[in-house]
């Protein structure tokens, strides 16, 4: 019923200006920018997807306009426009979420799941991460390239059981109503005000020729599935 709660995976994808992957390879021709290394550029497109960092965005540009013919990578309004986007987002989210609880008063419920949404939001946004190593290999599709993976950590809230699970366990959504909606939905907003913390790990694939090259990936999104599976798939103290 909430396959939507956790945080749209899709928007950090929809910050790019153009695909990044395999499929449109960028070109690399022009002299390779200012190096970092695949750990750093991991760091960096982390900050983009989680806190919807300009300043990130804008360095990630940078480094990359030697491989996108000295064009932007992502696009820098769109990461500065999200935050509002997302509020948007949100309400429509829990539009949709009312309609499938028809025991469940929209005027009394909506704007507390709207509210425990961003508590979430925030709590996805909080996370400390960090690149811990990387290794590299030739991309085996795509001649003369490589691949550096690039292994990280973030450091994470954990409340316990998410949303979803709560309300799963009070019956099916057709059988749920207001109270108990609201009962849990305070549930879940009050175990981000004792959750403790849990380190999650992750990886990020960069595509690239190596060689001082820039580094780049299309699904820079995927650490905000780490981090949300790692704050919700287990209940706090496991």
């Amino acid at each position: 019923m909430l396959r939507h709660w956790i945080r749209p995976t899709a928007l950090a994808a929809a910050l790019c200006s153009a695909a990044i992957g395999l499929s449109a390879a960028p070109a690399f021709a022009a002299p390779a920018a200012t190096a970092l290394t695949p750990e750093q550029v991991v760091e960096l497109y982390i900050r983009v997807a989680l806190n919807q960092d300009v300043a990130a965005t804008k360095t990630l540009n940078e480094y990359l306009k030697p491989a996108y013919n000295g064009e932007d990578a992502l696009d820098v309004q769109a990461v500065t426009d999200a935050p509002a986007n997302l509020d948007k987002q949100l309400e429509e989210i829990a539009t949709g979420l009312m309609q499938a609880l028809p025991k469940v008063d929209p005027k009394q419920a909506k704007a507390g799941l709207i509210a425990a949404m961003k508590r979430q939001n925030q709590a996805t946004g909080s996370a400390k991460c960090r690149s811990l190593s990387s290794s590299e290999r030739a991309n085996d599709v795509a001649e003369g390239q490589r691949i550096a993976e690039v292994r990280y950590e973030c450091v994470v809230p954990a409340p316990g059981a998410g949303l979803q699970e709560l309300l799963a366990d009070q019956g099916p959504p057709a059988s749920l109503t207001t109270e108990v909606f609201l009962a849990q939905l305070d549930k879940f907003q009050h175990s981000f005000d004792t959750a403790g913390t849990r380190t999650v790990q992750g990886t990020m694939d960069l595509y690239g020729e190596g060689k001082g090259k820039p580094w780049f990936t299309g699904n820079f999104s995927s650490v905000i599935d780490v981090v949300n599976n790692g704050m919700l798939t287990q209940k706090s103290g496991e």
